[in-house]
């Protein structure tokens, strides 16, 4: 456990604003009395972890289900090679891209449904 304590203490604390929360997911790794302990040295408890998961509320997983129907739209289309093809399509969504301001919309709400959430805590 001292790499990741050392990790989170080199690398990811000093990225953070004195007032930053860190959000964590329910991923199993981070659901354990070491990292717990970690994070309450590092942030002083500033963390929280998000409700349990549910893909379809994650903007993630609507981005990449959006992404995914460009390319098999596309998947028989012969001016793109397969590199192409997934490049154009997250391009597509990216920040320059044509549908871009979509996707910034779906995490902007995500974020401040997060927000909202971190004030009821």
């Amino acid at each position: 456990m001292q790499s990741s304590q050392n990790h989170t203490l080199n690398k990811v604390l000093p990225k953070f604003p004195p007032d930053a929360i860190l959000i964590l997911d329910n991923a199993s790794n981070q659901n354990n009395n070491d990292v717990h302990e970690v994070m309450m040295d590092s942030f002083g408890g500033a963390y929280r972890f998000v409700p349990k998961y549910s893909p379809e509320l994650k903007p993630i997983e609507r981005a990449f289900s959006m992404v995914r129907t460009v390319i098999r739209d596309h998947e028989n289309d012969t001016k793109f090679s397969d590199i192409e093809l997934i490049n154009y399509a997250f391009h597509l969504y990216s920040w320059e891209g044509e549908r871009g301001t979509y996707c910034y919309q779906l995490f902007e709400g995500y974020r401040n449904n997060h927000n909202l959430w971190l004030q009821e805590q």
